[in-house]
């Protein structure tokens, strides 16, 4: 998957960074990719100066990344995510500079995790819920029956489930209302 976005007033494809409060953009604008055990981020640095790779501060923590160049003695940040959409190997974080655009792939904690963005928001985690929960059970639990099956239908269409009501699963099976089975206790042998 590859993104571009718009931030600070430019035109991009996307506009994600409009929606993500933490992150701070000084670039033109980035692009992003989902690689198997890597995401690799691209920021275009045409114009900043950049002599050599010391002109480039990155600092990654498992869950952060902060870009910062150096030019004409002041610091400018790049971009700033204080979330990443999951945990990265920090020390295995490697940057070079591509003709106009400073590279940066990270390797991933989760390989087998697709990245649908590079930083944890609302609109990345609506669209990998999906694969976070596969093969997890939801149960629904509150004071209205009617309420809860609407619920768990709803939830269950979202996140591509089939969605399975005990109390329906059992009347079928048992081929009479639950409410009118008996339980048959069982006695005590001692």
């Amino acid at each position: 998957m590859s993104r571009l976005c718009s931030c600070m007033g430019c035109d991009g494809l996307m506009t994600w960074m409009w929606h993500c409060l933490p992150v701070i953009m000084a670039c033109q604008y980035v692009m992003f990719s989902d690689g198997t055990a890597e995401v690799e981020l691209r920021l275009h640095v045409a114009g900043r100066e950049i002599r050599s790779s010391r002109d480039i501060l990155l600092n990654a923590d498992e869950n952060s990344l902060i870009i910062k160049t150096k030019s004409s003695g002041s610091i400018t940040t790049l971009i700033e995510i204080n979330h990443l959409y999951d945990k990265i190997k920090p020390g295995e974080t490697i940057w070079y500079i591509d003709e106009d655009q400073l590279v940066v792939n990270l390797k991933k904690h989760d390989p087998d995790l697709k990245w649908p963005d590079i930083m944890e928001s609302w609109e990345s985690l609506t669209l990998g819920v999906v694969q976070i929960l596969k093969g997890t059970s939801i149960n629904v639990v509150g004071d209205s029956t009617t309420i809860n099956q609407k619920v768990a239908r709803e939830l269950a269409i979202g996140l591509g489930y089939t969605p399975l009501n005990t109390s329906e699963l059992l009347e079928a099976f048992g081929k009479q209302a639950i409410d009118s089975c008996e339980y048959v206790k069982p006695e005590a042998s001692y």
